[in-house]
């Protein structure tokens, strides 16, 4: 921080207070006088703090305005006891973060009641010196308490509590550990009354406890929430009657669940989320012993609404669930050895059905072609099922239902992503209630249904990386009606999509990209029409040459990204409400703007491979440009020695070029891969409202311009600029 902030007239905000080595720094002292500062205050670097003395002159205790501290140390620096018990926060604070401490101890005045009445949240995060927890028990306004990373702590118990404490923590809300790598017990609470402690306590999480091998505390009569995830040896014991306000359960990568958990489960009776993988529960539905295999049930509170399965390397068929009435979400994740769905299907109640990186699941329908030993989910039975996302299935073949060889009434999404062998979404239509559709990298797809028909009702369309898809033309009603989103990307065999746009597309489509399509050779005629069309991006469709007659659609066109097509004349002048533009530079742009320029309410500029710049500048064709607040120029133009560049004109020469060149409106601007580009120009000073620069791949670049940068700025990047950075100096930047 620059020197002399105590001089400052009463000052009543300063978030960030950054203590530096470098002489003529301020120094903490520096915090002293200023009495009056409210909200939140960060103190970092505090290993540059010169002892007790030097903290005492802070006067944080004075500072009642403050309501939120951080004291931070950069990790791995010795910290000093001392230092930190001079840095006693005022009496009203309400939530403490302390950081990077590396003393073996904490001071007194962390557990003292009287000091922090008001506190409601602290955490300690990094503090790898220190063996023991404060004793924070007294502290009866607390409600979450944080404590991650302390690499020194092996065991919690009377240290934490307090001795003669009778319930400690009485109104703790929030209670989380993390990355505690070395803590191995956690002692309970023993009083006279029997175990008591955390009555209030609504949330515990153990995260990356790896040693943990104690048993959690058996008196949570308030809990909703528990998460453990990464304590490889701890195993999970539900407690007959301490669990009955349970809502939401994760578990993953732990010892295991106790061996009589799925009875324990059942207890759980206000269950509503379940969350666990393999490593937790040593005994999944359907297990491969030998030849044989063997069905057990699994468990669970009806009341469950959400169920998780992870990583169940053995699970061969989906567990029973149809006594969960009320579950409306199924996710499973990694089962690589699951082949199909139970015989009795799924709930009727089931939303949503989400299955990812199941490698040898082959199919969702009853088909003896694809699996000869187990049956898959008669999907009819789940008629509220709305969303079914499939991702990283390489041997599933067919998405549709058993029954109906559909999908349920109500289907509303569908997802497929990366399943390599998909030959077919269903053998017969998809459901007219279809609103979303995508399908991401399935390369033997061969048809979507085998009616060639997609749903009227059809909103949004997404299709990438279909290698056999030659055209859309198949489709035997054309683009759905209700279409609003059409996405194709990255179909290298697509040649066509549609003859035209008719009458009843014009008033739905609003967004339209076609990328990565080498073979499109034409956009369905009729593109001008499409009168709420508010987006098109067409790139890398090296054989689309042109645009269809009549144009772009210019009532409603907000953001244009092209870069193959020709220019046709007119293509621009009637865009008024265009707002983003990214396009290559050539000979016919420039033909294009000298006749019609460029969308006069254009907020964001992206022009790349830039073979030449002056004309861009010099016929002023940015500077009409009033509501510009974004420019990017990207290219090789060998004529960009300086920029801004040199003007023309002699009148031009009076410092002013920023002005003439570029609007005021500009508040980002970046520049890049300019080979020839040798220095930056005073006219920077011109750009009033710059707030962001970013500078890359200029190779020559030396300087920043003799005048400096605008006083405005306040984010520069520069990046690949080797000559720019042996030249620049702290004092280029200080006053950013």
């Amino acid at each position: 921080m620059p020197p002399n902030l105590r001089k400052l007239t009463n000052p009543q905000t300063l978030p960030n207070f950054v203590l530096g080595k470098e002489s003529g720094s301020s120094r903490i002292g520096e915090l002293g006088p200023l009495l009056h500062l409210r909200g939140t205050l960060s103190i970092s670097r505090l290993e540059n703090v010169n002892g007790a003395a030097d903290a005492t002159m802070a006067n944080l205790g004075h500072k009642n305005g403050i309501d939120g501290l951080l004291l931070e140390w950069n990790k791995g620096e010795i910290a000093d006891l001392d230092v930190l018990r001079s840095l006693q926060p005022p009496r009203m604070l309400k939530e403490l973060t302390v950081n990077g401490y590396g003393s073996v101890r904490f001071p007194t005045w962390m557990e003292n009641p009287s000091i922090f009445s008001k506190m409601v949240l602290m955490r300690l995060e990094d503090c790898n010196g220190c063996r023991l927890l404060p004793p924070l028990r007294l502290l009866v306004s607390l409600k979450k308490l944080i404590i991650v990373g302390m690499s020194g702590v092996e065991n919690i118990g009377s240290d934490f509590y307090g001795v003669g404490c009778l319930k400690p923590f009485p109104i703790l809300e929030s209670l989380s550990f993390e990355t505690m790598e070395n803590w191995e017990n956690w002692s309970q609470l023993e009083t006279k009354a029997g175990i008591e402690g955390f009555p209030q306590l609504k949330e515990l999480s153990l995260r990356r406890c790896p040693k943990l091998n104690d048993k959690l505390p058996e008196s949570l009569p308030s809990l909703e929430t528990l998460v453990v995830r990464g304590c490889e040896q701890l195993v999970i014991s539900i407690p007959a009657e301490g669990l009955t306000r349970l809502k939401d359960l994760k578990v993953h990568g732990c010892k295991e669940m106790s061996s009589v958990w799925q009875d324990e489960l059942r207890q759980l009776t206000s269950l509503e989320h379940l969350q666990i993988d393999d490593s937790s529960l040593r005994h999944p539905t359907l297990m491969r012993v030998g030849e044989e295999a063997r069905q057990l049930e699994l468990c669970l509170p009806t009341k469950v609404q959400t169920l998780e399965l992870s990583y169940f390397c053995n699970l061969v068929k989906v567990p029973e669930v149809m006594h969960l009435t009320l579950l409306e979400e199924l996710h499973i994740f990694g089962c690589t050895s699951l082949t199909c769905f139970p015989e009795s299907g799924l709930p009727s109640s089931l939303r949503v059905l989400q299955i990812e990186s199941c490698e040898n699941l082959i199919s969702l329908v009853r088909d003896d072609e694809y699996s000869s030993n187990c049956t898959p989910p008669p999907n009819s039975n789940s008629n509220c099922l709305e969303l079914l996302k499939i991702q990283n299935c390489p041997s599933l073949k067919s998405t549709s239902s058993a029954v109906t060889g559909s999908f349920p009434v109500r289907f509303k999404n569908l997802y497929i992503k990366y399943c390599h062998a998909l030959e077919r979404l269903c053998s017969g239509k998809l459901p007219g209630t279809l609103r979303n559709l995508e399908i991401h990298y399935c390369y033997s797809l061969i048809y979507i249904s085998s009616e060639g028909e997609l749903p009227e009702a059809l909103e949004s369309l997404c299709i990438e990386g279909w290698k056999m898809l030659k055209s859309l033309k198949s489709l035997k009603a054309g683009l759905p009606k209700e279409l609003r989103r059409l996405r194709i990307a990255f179909c290298g065999q697509l040649e066509s999509i549609a003859n035209k746009f008719d009458e009843i597309n014009a008033t739905c489509l609003e967004s339209i990209e076609l990328s990565h399509c080498g073979n499109l050779r034409s956009v369905p005629e009729g593109l001008h029409h499409l009168i709420n069309l508010s987006e098109l991006c067409i790139i890398e469709c090296k054989n689309l040459v042109s645009l269809p007659e009549g144009g772009l659609p210019a009532s409603n066109l907000r953001e244009l990204i092209i870069d193959t097509v020709a220019y046709p004349k007119g293509m621009l002048q009637d865009l008024i409400f265009l707002q983003k533009l990214e396009i290559p530079y050539s000979e016919g742009l420039t033909r294009l703007l000298v006749e019609e320029g460029f969308p006069p309410n254009l907020i964001c500029l992206i022009i790349y491979d830039l073979k030449e710049i002056k004309p861009l500048f010099h016929r002023r064709f940015l500077h009409r440009l009033t509501s510009l607040r974004s420019l990017s120029l990207i290219g090789e133009a060998t004529d960009m020695v300086s920029f801004l560049p040199e003007p023309e004109n002699e009148h031009e020469k009076d410092g002013r070029m920023g002005t003439l060149m570029l609007p005021k409106s500009l508040i980002s601007l970046h520049i890049s891969e300019f080979e020839n580009l040798v220095k930056l120009s005073t006219g920077f000073q011109c750009l009033t409202s710059l707030q962001f620069l970013s500078i890359r791949a200029c190779k020559k670049l030396k300087s920043l311009p003799v005048g400096g940068l605008p006083l405005c700025l306040t984010d520069l990047v520069i990046h690949n600029c080797p000559l720019l950075k042996k030249q620049c100096t702290r004092s280029h930047f200080v006053k950013i």
